[in-house]
């Protein structure tokens, strides 16, 4: 919801919702992965095991490449309401990843491998909305909307396999990524009636610009039950927040003769937090000569609301009357008892 600045002093602003966090199972990454819809956590023996379980890379024998963006995604955003709607949609690739299994040749060792990765797992570029209709005789309403949001995470990771590879039954492995989580938004509304006798204005600008940094340790198991059957496990770890920064603005201002109000807030170097929760998955797979099966069953650990945006630097509020200019400061903190700044986020899980 966008609060128009009819109650300019209100302790809480609040901007329309442009944005889905999504999890990273939308689309797969990977190119046989992506394929069989990323159940891949058992049989996973290549570079794709950087992503996928890291285990898997104590079960690749050479050194190998797996890169590729393996899907395009059509995406359509659109504003309804007031008698009136608008749309556009916008084609991009998403689900990129880069990654290497070093192996026989590079490491003399039978029992230890290692694999680097970049997986782009979310990109979240709609198209933008820009329009303006009229609800009423001698009003004009205008909205603009722009946002981009991806997530890339270069990792690196370790397997070792007791036995030998390709021979052993068991393969244990570990990963540390490093997730960077970009945000950009941009919207604005505004509001004008001209009557006869007078006339008014009312509008409100917000702007956000900001990465975060996180860690992301994983670890995960393969073990090889029959010469038919293999059992997977992978569990990541919350990320630890490393650091997070956001250009932050808002401006919104009314006039209706003889008066006006203006607030101006700006900040950057504003605090930026997108957390990501405990993962958890495990697998089964049956493979034959010619066929192979199967089944993941993946876990997302709850995230309660939390701010997306916070800052305590002051902003402006102007006042003016009758050509009487008044200006007022006020400060963003997190404590009940003063003015805040806060964006919460409530990440859910999208198909």
């Amino acid at each position: 919801m966008l609060l128009l600045p009819f109650a300019i002093v209100a302790q809480t602003v609040a901007v329309p919702p442009n944005l889905i966090l999504p999890n990273y199972d939308r689309l797969p990454v990977g190119q046989r992965e992506g394929i069989e819809a990323g159940a891949f956590l058992a049989r996973t023996n290549d570079a794709g095991a950087n992503w996928y379980n890291p285990a898997g890379l104590g079960n690749s024998v050479e050194t190998s490449l797996n890169a590729g963006a393996n899907a395009y995604e059509w995406t359509k955003m659109g504003l309804e309401g007031f008698g009136t709607s608008e749309g556009r949609s916008r084609i991009n690739t998403i689900g990129t990843l880069l990654s290497v299994a070093i192996g026989k040749g590079t490491i003399k060792s039978d029992e230890w491998r290692l694999g680097f990765s970049l997986a782009r797992p979310i990109v979240w570029q709609p198209s933008s909305i820009d329009f303006a209709f009229s609800p009423i005789a001698n009003q004009v309403v205008a909205y603009a909307s722009t946002v981009d949001f991806n997530v890339m995470i270069p990792g690196v990771a370790i397997a070792y396999a007791p036995g030998g590879v390709r021979t052993g039954r068991l393969r244990i492995g570990a990963g540390l990524g490093m997730a960077i989580t970009s945000l950009t938004q941009n919207q604005s509304i505004s509001s004008r009636v001209n009557a006869t006798t007078s006339a008014s204005l009312a509008e409100q600008s917000f702007s956000a610009e900001g990465s975060t940094w996180q860690l992301q340790p994983s670890g995960g198991v393969q073990w090889d039950a029959t010469s038919r059957v293999i059992l997977g496990a992978r569990v990541v770890a919350p990320g630890i927040r490393i650091l997070g920064t956001s250009r932050l603005t808002l401006q919104t201002s009314q006039f209706t003769s003889p008066t006006s109000t203006d607030l101006v807030f700006r900040d950057d170097a504003a605090t930026f937090d997108y957390k990501r929760p405990l993962e958890a998955s495990a697998g089964a797979a049956y493979h034959a000569n010619s066929v192979e099966l199967e089944l993941d069953v993946h876990y997302y650990g709850a995230l309660a609301s939390y701010e997306l945006y916070a800052s305590e630097l002051p902003g402006t509020l102007t006042s003016m009357r009758d050509l009487r200019a008044t200006s007022h400061r006020w400060t963003i903190r997190r404590s009940r008892s003063f003015v805040r700044w806060i964006c919460r986020a409530s990440p859910r899980a999208f198909p």
